[in-house]
């Protein structure tokens, strides 16, 4: 399924939660204490789940063999592969390594084609995870 309306730029800020702005300040300050605790980030927090949910259904192939929990493992541990010392005590954090791991993976060539699309494997298991588990799946991220 093509989205011909949709721009490569476009896709990467829904899918690495850079619209900052959608997210309401009360958010922010909810995931900014720092705890021991899990933070719990939602898949709504960090993406646009209506393109998101289009693109996982397109890549759900790719990852057929792993489960919602799997993926979110391995998203998990990727992200905080980043910066391995530095903690992720909010939603913001979050971002900046979200971020960095998917300039990684194109750096790398950890890529996926995807409809026509070249996406980095992140995105690929962000956008399926959305496609699977819908807006509230959590990601709990342990200090």
């Amino acid at each position: 399924m093509k989205c011909p309306n949709m721009k490569r730029r476009r896709i990467l800020q829904a899918s690495i939660g850079i619209l900052v702005t959608s997210i309401s300040p009360n958010t922010v300050a909810m995931f900014s204490q720092i705890s021991s605790t899990p933070i719990k980030i939602t898949l709504d927090n960090i993406l646009d789940i209506p393109s998101a949910t289009v693109i996982g259904r397109e890549a759900e192939s790719l990852f057929s063999e792993q489960t919602t929990a799997d993926l979110t493992l391995l998203l998990k541990k990727s992200v905080n592969e980043v910066f391995p010392k530095v903690i992720i005590n909010s939603l913001n954090s979050f971002q900046k390594h979200l971020s960095k791991r998917v300039r990684e993976d194109f750096s790398c060539g950890d890529t996926v084609l995807v409809d026509g699309w070249v996406l980095s494997v992140t995105e690929a298991r962000l956008s399926v995870l959305a496609s699977r588990a819908g807006a509230e799946h959590i990601l709990d991220i342990v200090n």
